[in-house]
């Protein structure tokens, strides 16, 4: 199993290490675009292979690339600087503020299905701090994906309604050493720092963020068969808002409300980098951080045993719980087979399987 923080003194980082991290983030900014900028070859896809990384590399390392291992997901995307623009009067710190020296990163979990018209779009969202480690955001519309190329078709976010399919239960299983809450990402880090590298007294982040797309980049596909997802994100014109950013400031089940918050700017145009592809990173944060001053919310995360559970119910709908052990109760009592197998259930937990 491979980990990049296990091997830092071998390779010759550009955007990671002591010195890296306490330059201004206008420096790291162009550090970083140099290097994305240096060969527009797109990278390779690694789909598949998230079993050879240590889950703990993307949540505790520092930096804004990596080296020793590959993306296993959103392995070839489009990169852009933006800029992060604070709207309204909201009480959310840190990064929610705004952020002048940003990257976004465009991709889909998986290649794109163009027979099936499938895609998984998503993006990381970094922002760069002042002589500390940048603020990150992962997004995505759904695990299951969507029945569109369009990638604009859906709002993104960072929590995430939980997958019953079992390729990606699997996947997601491998992470469940490192977090309870796999179909969410934490947003107190992102809370806890301005672009100036000051910290802040007493965070205050969101629940949930939602980023809906700007309508002017939405982009119908003409046809299917010739589509090309990393081309047609070159095309879209830089200097625009491509998402607005709302924020639910807490479970809805608790009251919760959802107001616009901020706007994401692109700076550039999307284009295709090798670098960014097999080596920018963005660091995932856990969930369960932000549980910690907010104990509260616990019960509404779901957690991986919600993707599971929600496959069961699936399963076993509409039919009668058989107790495993009933055919030995019914023969005890002089009843035929079949009188067995018509007869609902005695099973003292067949309450708990008609739950699931």
């Amino acid at each position: 199993m491979v980990t990049s923080m296990e091997h830092q003194g071998n390779h010759n980082w550009a955007t990671k290490g002591p010195q890296y991290l306490a330059l201004p983030r206008a420096a790291k900014q162009e550090t970083i675009w140099h290097q994305v900028t240096a060969d527009s070859q797109s990278g390779q896809w690694h789909s598949g292979r998230h079993f050879e990384v240590e889950p703990r590399a993307a949540f505790d390392e520092q930096g804004d690339e990596f080296d020793c291992r590959v993306k296993t997901f959103h392995c070839v995307g489009n990169t852009a600087k933006c800029t992060w623009v604070s709207l309204g009067d909201h009480q959310y710190t840190g990064m929610f503020k705004g952020g002048d020296s940003g990257f976004i990163r465009l991709s889909s979990t998986a290649t794109p299905d163009n027979q099936t018209q499938h895609m998984s779009p998503g993006f990381g969202l970094k922002l760069l701090r002042d002589g500390i480690d940048s603020g990150n955001i992962l997004t995505q519309y759904s695990l299951d994906g969507q029945n569109s190329l369009n990638f604009f078709e859906n709002s993104l976010s960072n929590n995430i309604e939980p997958s019953v399919a079992p390729a990606i239960l699997e996947g997601l299983s491998h992470f469940a050493t490192e977090t309870d809450f796999p179909w969410s990402m934490g947003l107190s880090d992102f809370a806890s720092y301005t672009q100036d590298g000051v910290q802040e007294e007493q965070p205050v982040f969101p629940w949930k963020l939602r980023f809906e797309p700007a309508t002017q980049y939405v982009n119908p596909i003409e046809d299917p068969s010739t589509f090309d997802l990393q081309e047609t994100l070159k095309q879209l014109p830089a200097g625009q808002t491509l998402y607005r950013v709302f924020a639910l400031d807490k479970p809805t089940q608790l009251g919760g409300t959802e107001s616009l918050i901020g706007e994401i700017k692109m700076d550039t145009q999307l284009v295709t980098s090798q670098w960014a592809d097999e080596h920018m990173f963005f660091k995932h944060q856990r969930k369960d951080d932000d549980m910690r001053q907010h104990p509260e919310w616990q019960p509404f995360a779901p957690t991986l045993m919600a993707g599971m559970v929600s496959r069961i119910r699936a399963a076993v709908s509409g039919k009668v719980p058989m107790c495993p052990y009933a055919s030995l109760m019914m023969k005890g009592a002089g009843k035929t087979k079949q009188q067995v197998e018509n007869k609902p259930s005695v099973c003292p937990f067949a309450a708990i399987f008609k739950r699931a």
